[in-house]
């Protein structure tokens, strides 16, 4: 049953590490375009980890969203995962491993879009982060031809990259939201709230 009452500390929680987790991705991918080293490494990791809080949350609020946005969600997770480990064990390139994990999170993304329809904090939010990141499922067609050349890789492929964008900064803003507050206050209605005007009783 959708919509039924959500336990919000384990949710607040959870959202606050993954916004903490999705910032410092963000920020070490582009100290890893600027100065190297262990920064790179950083950002896979954390885009697994990113990944697999985003599945464990997607568990957490599943009375919020119907079951299959759920599995998507999960499923993206575990893509997402594949992800960094193919770039981890270095069995492919950055660039094929990086449309893995894109198209992971285009899947979380649906979840996301989906998951504004529920009672959770900053709908519209979500769903614009969730679009943004969903467009990372561009990137199925790469995996399946499996793409790890940044130079050949056609234009319109490396322009779904703008959906990292959804990833690192507006799924962490959304996340951050939601561990303030995790549902939206319920929606009450005109005539749950007032109570019927009883006048003097007529004398009979």
């Amino acid at each position: 049953m959708l919509n039924q009452p959500v336990n919000a500390w384990p949710v607040r929680t959870l959202a606050a590490v993954l916004a903490v987790v999705g910032l410092v991705s963000w920020v070490s991918f582009i100290l890893f375009f600027i100065v190297g080293g262990p920064f790179g490494a950083l950002t896979d990791v954390g885009n697994g980890l990113q990944a697999l809080l985003c599945g464990a949350l997607a568990l957490l609020l599943r009375t919020k969203v119907p079951i299959p946005a759920m599995m998507l969600a999960v499923v993206g997770a575990a893509t997402g995962l594949v992800g960094s480990y193919l770039v981890i064990t270095e069995t492919t390139g950055y660039f094929l491993a990086g449309l893995v994990s894109a198209l992971g999170f285009g899947l979380i993304g649906v979840w996301l879009i989906i998951a504004r329809s529920g009672d959770v904090t900053a709908p519209r939010l979500a769903q614009v982060a969730g679009a943004v990141m969903a467009l990372g499922l561009v990137n199925i067609a790469g995996v399946l031809w499996g793409l790890d050349d940044q130079a050949t890789a056609p234009g319109w492929l490396l322009a779904a990259g703008v959906s990292w964008a959804g990833t690192y900064l507006l799924l962490p803003i959304w996340a951050l939201l939601l561990a303030r507050n995790p549902v939206v206050p319920s929606r009450v209605t005109r005539t749950q709230t007032e109570a019927p005007t009883v006048g003097p009783a007529e004398p009979g």
